[in-house]
């Protein structure tokens, strides 16, 4: 292809029966098939080795659950569909390759940096809007894999995950080449055309071309602002049965529940530790003298059969160790699979003891706590309502905080989320949001040393600051490092972002 492109040899084709877009498809079939062709010979070579090592066997007897349930039908549907996708990845990549340089032909003197500009929008843009196009091709048939999931030991249950992909994948490939065929079609040079007629047809593949590159950028762009894969995510989930899991055969067709109500003394409990795997954590700070958990656990399955057997493997475990109140709800250790139900539970505590919780898969809200708030979510939100003492929040979602008076150390980060605060900051405040936006609202007497920056958006400030060091990002600054309000700094406040930070006053 490198030849072609190179002698142009598509643009020496006027009178041949096929398109210069057939072309590009009987070469592009010819390389992917070449790229498969080399998979499945790693692969058979792999798969000769490992049969001669001595942990072959143990492995394929851990994946009995996996593997060894499927029918041989089912086995020859999914490594059909596996060697598709083998054929669909190498091919894409390659369509993209095409109509990258195809496009770059606009300035042949640095058409190679015109389509290495080209191919990594291309890419960018294509996993951007990947989860909408996953989205609108679930309402056609959607080809998938075949697996089984255990239950418990001695059984397992058919799931079919949907390869999502495929058609975006395919319909991407169609598009890139119609494009390029087209460009490159009318680059053909066509005999006894005169002069004029040919400079014609080279301004029209120019605005062709052009016309291309700005609809790339002007989508990076748009892009870039709206975070497209992060609504696109949500739309995939909402498609789901509610509240499923589909790729990892965790559905909620059939449900079984067991409630529970428990009351506990708070004499001589400074601190309450809740962990659970998925779920819902909300505890709320009273004027009681007692602590109560109250909730349910619950079990999902594709029968209610099913669903109850599994709320036989979820357990609650309270007990108190010294001053620390401990509150676990989780499977059972020898389950493999921790994706069995839900464990929603709602705690009232005297608002001065101190809160501990962890969450692997759900929100977390904490309201009217004055002691000190450790908590962490790996799949979710955390939200913090009316509190008094010192915050150390994690969170994979949004953290939101509202009327909050730190008293010391407050620590906030998001991996997959944006950061609300408002309230009085302590004498440490350190907030970081590795992916979206930070929100700061903190009372206008507020008096306090400031380091923030932003890797890719702006920082704004609305109360006064002084020694402020900016660096520009367009028309307003991407960094302030000064003292924030007037008068001596009563802390420090270091915020980090990949997005905009905002800072003002309530």
């Amino acid at each position: 292809m490198r030849s072609d492109w190179r002698d142009r040899a598509e643009l020496h084709l006027p009178s041949s029966p096929m398109s210069c877009a057939g072309v590009i498809w009987a070469k592009l079939l010819a390389a992917a098939l070449g790229l498969a062709l080399i998979a499945v010979v790693a692969t058979t070579g792999t798969w000769i080795v490992a049969r001669r090592s001595s942990m072959f066997y143990s492995a394929i007897i851990s994946m009995k659950k996996n593997i060894l349930w499927l029918k041989p039908w089912e086995k020859a549907i999914d490594i059909a569909w596996i060697m598709a996708c083998l054929i669909l990845g190498p091919a894409l990549s390659v369509a993209v390759g095409i109509f990258s340089f195809t496009i770059g032909t606009i300035v042949p003197r640095i058409s190679g940096l015109i389509a290495a500009v080209v191919c990594v929008l291309t890419f960018y843009l294509a996993f951007a809007f990947a989860p909408h196009a996953m989205y609108i091709s679930s309402f056609m048939p959607t080809p998938g894999l075949i697996v089984y999931k255990e239950t418990d030991y001695l059984e397992a249950y058919r799931k079919v995950i949907p390869l999502r992909p495929f058609w975006p994948a395919l319909a991407a490939i169609v598009l890139l080449i119609f494009v390029a065929g087209k460009i490159l079609e009318s680059q053909k040079p066509v005999p006894d055309r005169r002069e004029s007629v040919m400079t014609g047809e080279l301004s029209k593949t120019i605005s062709r071309q052009g016309i291309v590159i700005f609809a790339l950028v002007l989508l990076a762009v748009i892009a870039s602002f709206t975070h497209p894969w992060l609504s696109g995510s949500q739309l995939l989930v909402y498609k789901s049965p509610p509240g499923s899991l589909s790729m990892i055969g965790f559905t909620k067709d059939a449900s079984a529940s067991m409630p529970f109500e428990k009351t506990f003394s708070s004499v001589g409990v400074q601190r309450v530790d809740i962990q659970a795997h998925r779920g819902e954590i909300k505890v709320v700070g009273t004027d009681s003298n007692s602590i109560t958990l109250t909730g349910k656990l619950v079990a999902y399955g594709d029968t209610v059969e099913q669903a109850e057997k599994k709320l036989g493997f979820l357990q609650l475990h309270t007990q108190i160790c010294g001053d620390v109140l401990e509150i676990v709800a989780k499977p059972d250790e020898s389950v493999v699979s921790k994706w069995m139900g839900d464990a929603i539970l709602h705690v009232e505590v005297p608002s001065r003891i101190a809160v501990n919780s962890a969450l692997s898969s759900g929100d977390t809200t904490l309201e009217g706590i004055d002691g000190a708030i450790r908590a962490k979510s790996r799949g979710g939100e955390i939200r913090v309502n009316s509190t008094r003492g010192d915050l150390d929040i994690e969170a994979v979602g949004n953290i939101e905080v509202n009327d909050a008076e730190v008293t010391g150390r407050m620590r906030l980060f998001s991996s997959l989320g944006s950061i609300g605060f408002r309230g009085t900051l302590g004498q440490s405040n350190d907030v970081e949001a590795e992916w979206y936006t930070v929100t700061i609202e903190v009372p206008q007497s507020t008096c306090i040393y400031v380091d923030a920056a932003s890797s890719w958006g702006d920082v704004s400030i609305t109360l006064p600051i002084a020694g402020e060091i900016s660096e520009s990002s367009g028309e307003t600054p991407s960094s302030y490092v000064g003292v924030l309000g007037e008068g001596a700094p009563a802390g420090e406040l270091k915020v980090r972002a990949n997005y905009a930070i905002n800072i003002s006053g309530l």
